[in-house]
């Protein structure tokens, strides 16, 4: 699938097998460190996965200033404690 996103273009010239193991290695160690009920919630895990793998962590010379992030709200714990 990686080696078909290069030849077509959507995604940028790599090592597609090692490109597999990272994005795999990457998914698959969430269900090591992800608490339901914790400090995230699953659709911010997602979308901080997404956001890394697309895009990774290095900021462009070329990119826009970063936008102050939202803040997270905060979970409410079994019992109404925050």
């Amino acid at each position: 699938l990686v080696a078909e996103g290069v030849a077509e273009g959507s995604l940028a010239p790599c090592d597609p097998k090692m490109t597999a193991f990272v994005i795999a290695g990457a998914l698959s160690w969430i269900g090591r460190w992800y608490q339901p009920g914790g400090q995230y919630t699953p659709e911010q895990v997602a979308a901080q996965c997404i956001d890394t793998l697309m895009g990774g962590v290095v900021r462009r010379v070329d990119a826009a200033p970063p936008v102050a992030p939202a803040r997270l709200p905060k979970r409410r714990r079994a019992g109404g404690a925050e």
